[in-house]
């Protein structure tokens, strides 16, 4: 085995693209998303943040918009933004 093990990153490996990471991470954390774990991802994201989980307390799922490529600024754009309620991260 070796000493050091070297980082693995996914998005490096497929090869995917900056709109490839945004969409792949979109398809994780929406909890309409098709893997059928509902909140579970989202959840467990926003607690690797440093969100407290009792903001989700007072939100259904129907609540929770997880969405890419969104318009900030004039020029700019946000490649990943979660919307629960008031919140956005």
């Amino acid at each position: 085995m070796p000493d050091k093990v070297k980082p693995f990153n996914i998005f490096r490996n497929f090869g995917l693209n900056e709109n490839q990471h945004s969409n792949f991470l979109l398809k994780f954390l929406s909890p309409k998303g098709s893997h059928n774990q509902e909140d579970l991802f989202i959840k467990e994201f926003l607690k690797v943040v440093g969100i407290d989980s009792k903001v989700l307390e007072n939100f259904s799922i129907k609540d929770i918009l997880v969405s890419t490529e969104q318009k900030a600024g004039k020029r700019g754009r946000v490649d990943l933004l979660i919307v629960i309620g008031d919140y956005k991260i």
